[in-house]
Formats: structure tokens, C-alpha cells, sequence
């Protein structure tokens, strides 16, 4: 039975060497990852309860995880409406009673932002 294989397993092994007579060459450089769409980002992205407030907004220290959106309250004596961190990881939000459109704006300006740093950083580099 041996006798009947070995020849066989030679012929394929050898048509197989015969069809690629070049090895395979390495990319220059490895693709670029695409983008992930909006609403992956919004099933991987949690929205979480931020850290006290002690002083103002603009010394705000966020958590640093990509993953989540921190919605902080303002206090009392903090100036000016809600509002959303420069870079999308924060929501202040102004008050208990802000209203729920006011907070959906502020999420989507979030998302804006994330989806926008998605798409920057799957451009290949020059």
C-alpha cells in the first residue's frame, strides 16, 4: 500500500513546488486597518459616571480609557450650560435637570468625534 503512495505524495508535493517557482515577498508595508463603522464604536464605547468635581471644568482629569464616555455634573457655581470635553471624553452636564435632547446632542457630538479619530487613524501614513 506504501508502494502505491509514496509515488503519488512525490507527484503533488513536486506540481505543487512547480506552480510557485517564487516565494512569496513580504508587503512593504502592512495594510491599513479600516475604519470601524459608528455604530460599533457606540456597542464598544460605555458611558460611566465620572469622578467628583472638585474644582473647574477645565482641570478635569478624564480616565483615559477609549472605551467610555464620562458624564460628570457641574456644580452650582459653575458658569454656563453642558457642554462636551474637547476631545469627546467628557460630558459636563449642567444641573440634574438637563434635558435629555440637550444630553443626546452631546453624546452625538461624542461620537462625532470618535468616528472622526477612527477615520484619521486608519489613513496610511505618508
Amino acid at each position: 500500500m506504501f508502494r502505491l503512495f509514496a509515488p503519488l505524495l512525490t507527484l503533488v508535493s513536486m506540481v505543487s513546488l512547480a506552480a510557485d517557482p517564487e516565494p512569496a515577498k513580504p508587503a512593504d508595508a502592512p495594510a491599513a486597518k479600516p475604519p470601524r463603522s459608528r455604530i460599533l464604536i457606540m456597542l464598544e464605547t460605555k458611558v460611566v459616571v465620572g469622578k467628583k468635581l472638585t474644582g473647574p471644568a477645565s482641570e478635569y482629569q478624564h480616565d483615559d480609557d477609549p472605551n467610555t464616555v464620562e458624564l460628570v455634573m457641574l456644580g452650582r457655581d459653575d458658569p454656563g450650560p453642558s457642554r462636551l470635553s474637547e476631545d469627546g471624553e467628557v460630558i459636563f452636564q449642567k444641573g440634574k435637570r438637563a434635558s435629555e435632547d440637550e444630553i443626546h446632542a452631546l453624546l452625538d457630538k461624542a461620537f462625532d468625534i470618535r468616528e472622526q479619530r477612527e477615520k484619521e487613524a486608519a489613513k496610511p501614513s505618508p
